[in-house]
């Protein structure tokens, strides 16, 4: 004969939503709770008197109902031990629910829970200070308040809007986490009182950690007794229900009172109040308030280790239809409940080890990384194939499974086949020949050859710039040179400038320097087109008679011959580029036609600046940079630069808009594996990162 321990309590509570009766097992050992339905009551009073016929006819219509509720009730620890097998299978159990130290240790950084008060004693003799709150007419008096305070606040909008931005400093910071640790605890106070109302135990209140942030917890699991499932949820919202009180009473007194640190508490109080009530509370992906709200809404305790345990058996049944009885009623919304918080909570491990590992300690950051993937990925799977094995003959006779086997084996082979036959790097056009014409030194225009888009030729002049200040230099040094040779000439008829002659000769020889240097300056005011080419990025409204500064661009000149582009390649496509692969370059515009290259060189070592600001993340790009300091971009990760020749340019070409376009390169290289790819990606970060 089975039969549940004799410290369980079986107490009724409120019909199921579709009218039947359920009642709800306390487990004060564990402190859970379990909610059965008419069906599992039956079932529990057949297996006590199993010799009984109506007993022995309800378990046999019901066999693999029994057999599936029985395993759960041996899975939950709820059956009493009866001889050494039962006994081993307890401790066997305990065993298993008990996790190593290391496991232990890379669960409790994510949520560790530390109790750290008994507080029942204390509220059952404060109660009687509380019931003001517990009265129906406080909500119309909140909701009067919170208008007037709306009101209050619409005409100072702007101020409390920039307030906001003020405070984030080291000191509103401070500020802000005061408010917190108050709100907090006004929040748990909240749940504690609301239970204590209903006639619930409060055994502990403590605070949780939650990926190494304290909030404080308050237990009150003693609400599943409660026959009223409103009842319930009143305990779930009651501590959201204080903070948007404390959020309207801090708001009505903001507006009312004058600047100062009581106003700046009051405006920390109402953003922090609100903030926490419907971006952290509300969540039921976590065990906040939202999970427990969720759980009582739906009438589900439990809901979390049920939902994990519905959609287990859901995907057994997708993938292998062995026809096994659920572990209760089907739901879907279960099901998607269940993914979500498994997708939700693996998506934080990895989100909080990918955080630690950029902005803390690489080591720990990667091995996190790769525990909390084994703890909630691998690991799972490894279990659930541990679990199918005893069922082998049965998978062996499901057509389904064969299918799902057949589905998986394509998906291995399509991952296996080299199918990946190109490569995409961004990347950007740009004339092999470009000039950029700076002004030598500062003048007037004299002359202008060429219109900003005109094609010159080699040698045609482009532009002079008059320099008065050196055009009467080189005047008064020509006078003063044609003095010194004068008085060089009439020496001998002058007895003084016979006595002076090696003077005047060395003046006229450093007179003659300066003045080959003045025109070697002039000459410098006559550009000249170094090749055939196209003029661009004209200074505006340049033309004779305008003032350029020394070093002013005035215009580039780009060679229409010879094309190139630059593209750049990550660490692990690196080794798939050689020099001689073809491939195409595609405008980011999309206009013109694509252009067929060839790959000239690839660099042997990764760039350490970038020289060049297009394709920069800085400026909307798509490689990974950040400014530093002192000027220009380094890259985030490691990039090689890529050369490549333009084949048979054509008119396209020829005329872009502007003398660099960004676009991208689709290279022909060799096929590789998603696998192998997923390898070779693993093994550069590996490289990369092996100097944490």
């Amino acid at each position: 004969m089975l039969a549940l321990r004799q410290d369980l309590t079986l107490l009724p509570v409120e019909p199921d939503r579709d009218g039947h009766p359920a009642w709800v097992l306390h487990d004060p050992a564990q402190h859970r709770f379990f909610r059965f339905g008419t069906a599992e009551i039956g079932l529990l009073d057949a297996m006590a008197r199993p010799e009984a016929p109506d007993a022995k006819a309800f378990l046999k219509a019901n066999a693999a109902r029994a057999e599936a509720f029985l395993g759960y009730l041996r899975q939950m620890n709820l059956l009493q031990g009866a001889g050494d097998a039962e006994r081993q299978r307890l401790l066997q159990s305990r065993k298993q629910q008990s996790p190593g130290w290391l496991t232990w240790a890379s669960r409790s950084y994510l949520s560790l829970r530390l109790p750290l008060l008994r507080p029942d004693a204390f509220l059952d003799a404060t109660a009687g200070y509380m019931r003001w709150w517990f009265d129906p007419r406080m909500k119309y008096v909140m909701l009067a308040l919170g208008l007037l305070g709306l009101a209050l606040m619409l005409p100072r909008l702007d101020l409390f809007f920039a307030t906001i931005a003020e405070n984030f400093t080291p000191a509103g910071f401070l500020l802000y986490g005061i408010a917190l640790v108050l709100v907090k605890i006004v929040h748990e106070f909240g749940h504690a009182y609301t239970a204590k109302h209903h006639g619930c135990r409060v055994p502990v209140m403590g605070v949780a950690f939650i990926v190494f942030w304290p909030i404080l917890y308050t237990d009150t699991t003693d609400a599943w007794r409660l026959p009223s499932r409103a009842a319930r949820v009143e305990i779930d919202v009651a501590g959201m229900k204080v903070e948007i009180a404390m959020a309207v009473l801090a708001l009505l007194a903001w507006s009312l009172l004058p600047e100062g640190p009581l106003a700046a508490v009051c405006f920390m109080i109402s953003t922090t109040s609100l903030l926490l009530t419907f971006a952290v509370n509300l969540n039921p992906l976590m065990r906040f308030d939202g999970y427990y709200l969720l759980s009582d809404w739906l009438g589900i305790e439990n809901l979390q280790e049920r939902a994990t345990a519905l959609a287990r058996w859901r995907l057994r049944e997708i993938l292998f239809r062995l026809g096994d009885a659920p572990p209760e009623k089907p739901s879907n919304l279960l099901v998607v409940y269940a993914l979500s918080a498994w997708a939700y909570r693996l998506l934080l491990t990895l989100s909080i080890a990918a955080f630690i590992y950029s902005f803390f300690f690489k080591l720990l950051g990667a091995l996190l990384f790769a525990w909390q993937l084994w703890l909630y990925a691998l690991k799972p799977m490894l279990k659930e194939v541990t679990l199918l094995a005893p069922l082998l003959p049965r998978l062996v006779r499901s057509g389904r499974a064969w299918f799902s086997l057949g589905i998986f084996a394509m998906g291995l082979l399509l991952l296996a086949l080299p199918t990946d036959r190109s490569l995409s790097l961004p990347s950007y056009l740009r004339a092999r020949d470009v000039v950029v014409i700076y002004a030598p030194m500062a003048g007037r225009v004299a002359a202008l050859g060429a219109a900003n888009g005109s094609q010159v030729a080699e040698g045609v002049p482009l532009l002079e710039i008059a320099v008065e200040d050196l055009a009467l230099e080189i005047e008064q040094t020509e006078r003063n040179a044609a003095m010194l040779r004068w008085q060089l000439e009439m020496q001998s008829l002058a007895p003084p400038w016979m006595r002076r002659g090696g003077v005047i000769e060395a003046d006229l020889q450093a007179t003659m320097t300066r003045l080959q240097s003045l025109q070697q300056q002039a000459g410098r005011t006559r550009i000249v087109a170094p090749f055939d080419g196209m003029v661009r990025d004209m200074l505006p409204d340049l033309g004779p008679g305008q003032w350029i500064g020394e070093g002013e661009a005035v215009f580039t000149l780009t060679s229409p011959q010879a094309w190139e582009v630059i593209a750049f390649v990550t660490e692990s496509d690196a080794e798939r580029l050689m020099p001689g692969a073809d491939g195409r370059f595609v405008a980011g515009d999309g206009s013109r036609a694509a252009l067929p290259v060839r790959v000239t060189a690839v660099d042997a070592t990764a760039l350490r600046e970038f020289d060049q600001p297009y394709l920069l993340s800085l400026h909307g790009g798509p490689l990974q940079a950040r400014s530093r300091p002192n000027g220009g971009a380094e890259p985030l990760r490691a990039y090689y630069r890529v050369r490549m020749t333009v084949l048979n340019p054509g008119a396209e070409a020829v005329t872009p808009a502007a003398h660099v376009l960004t676009g991208h390169v689709v290279l022909d290289v060799e096929p590789r594996s998603p696998v192998a790819l997923g390898v070779t990606h693993m093994l550069a970060a590996l490289r990369r990162e092996a100097s944490f």
